[in-house]
């Protein structure tokens, strides 16, 4: 099929660029270089080898000899075999192939040899079939051996990733990914197969456009909207986003390549060499059973299988550099499923498909994951802090994190005679950074004002004033009101209640602790006489803010006497976010199979394994499952 495949590409290659394209060199005949980030495109021989130290440059036109060459390329693997992961009853399993498993933690490395994948097994192990039941001859052996190399007897999953080769002379060819215009007409690629149709949605002959192949479109692009079904980057890096006309046919979108010609944008890689994004909502297929991720980015108890197709409406992305994630969410749940890496995404290349954990036919435009549950400020110089008076105390760096904004307020300035906006901020937040696994976040409480006109960038959800500038004034002076010290009485009087839900209890220590500093900043407002309507208005709102955010809840499980592994890692994470903080932190211990005494490991069973709390003097004390998950 995949041979069929090529020559499809490459024999209505022509017909990609049917619509006045030229067979011999003229001086029309051309190619445009699309922007990169660095301004050049290194050039390849008719094989798709890179040719050293040779380059053509963003944006310039180069002539072209002849018809463009379509090679194969290199076979890729799509798969790893140590990700062919399945969940089966309680436990996780690896896949040998063939219909047969062995426990996961008992195969965790893999190499290969003569084109053959070998795992490497480290621990005596039963074999298994899909429902976990114990096969005692399987290919000859009734189980494998600690320390042998048992050959993978299943099939990798792997495509081949031809290229579309255009000649600029003397033995140098540019692949068509990078070039914007032929001709000097813009140019899209095609990432399927695809048909042409008319206006009506009715195929015109039997003309297929190949994958890979670069095919002239009618009309000019234009600036995108927030209505365009499909856009892409004008330059690299740019932030200006541009989209072509499109034409709804029935239930699909298309765009037009000539009179009465049209495509799916379905089948859109690249727009004048530029990657296109989808406006979503998009298909991914799983290409592995997946656990899915929270809107914490924790571990959850869903399971996605392998070859289930779900519909995901917007992507994230969380950290930078090495340690970028990207996280697809799933439309209408409260679920994402991992990208993978995310420091080069979106990549046009095979290789993109072989990072991902899922297959998609166009990406979606990711954005901070930060701002879908945040108001986010940012600075780019040093600014002062401020009390709920407006009086400073203190500064903050720029460069130094971001920082969460749970209110914007009014305040009145009597040094100026003037109100100002100010914001008031709850966390500092550094997101995982830089070129090695280790960079973990950092998340600190705090409890300040800034003023907005300070702020360099404001992102994610949007805050609406609590008072107005009036208001600020009129208040700044006035003792507080016996309906704000009653209002005060009463969220004061329901703290045990708070405290005592799992909302509070299983909320992250920030949240917790954003709730605890209003509090206590209310109870001492409270207890003041002196206190003003502003500042008692102010704390309120405060408590009231930070009590709603709290979102503790019990992680959901089949039994709590016997946790899968899948139920335990859900546990230890809401564990550690619950606990860890200063030098708190939590661990899993396992009881030794021979001897008395506890080791650290991974979760192996309900019977053996323990949740503990390390404390700041490296005392541990053992959790109680009970009180974070429910069955």
């Amino acid at each position: 099929m995949k041979g069929k495949l090529i020559l499809v590409c490459a024999s209505v290659l022509g017909a990609g660029l049917f619509f006045n394209r030229p067979v011999q060199a003229s001086s029309t005949q051309t190619i445009t270089i699309a922007p990169t980030y660095d301004g050049k495109v290194s050039v390849v021989d008719k094989k798709g080898n890179y040719i050293g130290n040779t380059n053509v440059s963003s944006n310039k036109s180069y002539k072209y000899y002849g018809r463009p060459v379509v090679i194969k390329g290199k076979a890729h693997a799509l798969e790893n075999a140590l990700d062919l992961i399945t969940y089966i009853g309680k436990d996780t399993y690896q896949s040998l192939g063939d219909g047969g498993f062995v426990k996961a933690a008992n195969a965790t490395s893999s190499y290969e040899k003569d084109g053959k994948i070998y795992l490497r097994i480290n621990k005596n192990s039963y074999i298994y079939d899909k429902n976990g039941k114990r096969i005692k001859n399987f290919h000859g052996q009734s189980y494998l051996k600690a320390g042998s190399d048992f050959q993978y007897l299943g099939k990798i999953a792997s495509t081949y990733a031809p290229k579309v080769l255009y000649n600029i002379g003397k033995g140098h060819y540019v692949d068509a990914q990078y070039i914007a215009k032929v001709d000097g007409k813009g140019v899209v690629r095609l990432n399927h197969n695809a048909y042409v149709y008319d206006k009506n949605g009715k195929r015109v002959g039997k003309t297929v456009l190949g994958k890979y192949s670069l095919v002239k479109y009618a009309g000019k692009w234009q600036k995108a909207t927030k209505n365009s079904v499909f856009f892409t980057k004008q330059a690299y890096k740019s932030s200006a986003s541009y989209t072509l006309p499109t034409k709804k046919i029935k239930n699909s979108t298309y765009i037009a390549i000539g009179k009465n010609a049209y495509v799916k944008t379905i089948n859109l890689e690249l727009l004048n060499g530029r990657i296109i994004f989808a406006k979503g909502p998009v298909e991914l297929t799983i290409k592995h059973d997946q656990v899915a991720i929270d809107t914490k980015l924790n571990p959850s108890t869903k399971i996605y299988h392998r070859g289930q197709k779900v519909t995901s409406d917007y992507a994230v992305s969380y950290g930078s550099g090495d340690v970028q994630r990207i996280y697809y969410h799933i439309k209408g749940s409260d679920y994402y499923l991992d990208w993978g890496p995310g420091e080069e995404y979106p990549n046009n290349s095979v290789e993109d498909q072989v990072s991902a954990n899922f297959y998609i036919r166009q990406h979606i435009q990711t954005s901070r994951y930060l701002d879908k549950y945040n108001t986010i400020v940012d600075f780019n110089k040093t600014v002062s802090s401020y009390d709920v008076n407006g009086k400073v105390i203190g500064s903050l760096k720029s460069g130094s994190g971001v920082f969460v904004a749970d209110q914007a307020r009014y305040i009145w300035n009597s040094s100026e005679n003037k109100a100002e906006l100010y914001y008031h901020l709850t966390a500092r937040i550094v997101e995982p950074y830089g070129d090695d696994e280790s960079s973990e976040p950092e998340r600190s409480s705090c409890d300040l004002y800034v003023k907005a006109s300070d702020a360099d960038t404001v992102t994610g959800l949007k805050l609406k004033a609590q008072n107005t500038a009036k208001e600020a004034e009129a208040d700044y002076n006035k003792i507080a009101s016996k309906e704000l010290k009653n209002r005060a009485d009463t969220l004061l009087a329901a703290v045990d209640t708070v405290k005592a839900s799992d909302k509070y209890r299983l909320s992250d220590y920030q949240t917790r602790a954003a709730y605890d500093q209003a509090l206590a900043s209310l109870t001492k407002a409270k207890n003041d006489s002196q206190t003003t309507q502003m500042v008692m208005a102010s704390l309120i709102d405060q408590v009231q803010i930070s009590q709603k955010r709290l979102d503790g809840k019990k992680i959901k499980v089949k039994d709590l006497n016997d946790l899968s592994t899948i139920e335990a890692n859900a546990i230890f994470a809401l564990m550690q976010d619950v606990n860890n903080y200063d030098k708190i932190r939590v661990g899993i211990y396992t009881d030794y199979a021979t001897k008395s005494g506890r080791y650290p490991s991974d979760f192996k069973n309900s019977q053996r394994s323990h949740f503990v709390l390390i404390d700041a003097n490296s005392k541990k004390h053992d959790l109680n499952v009970k009180e974070y998950a429910t069955d």
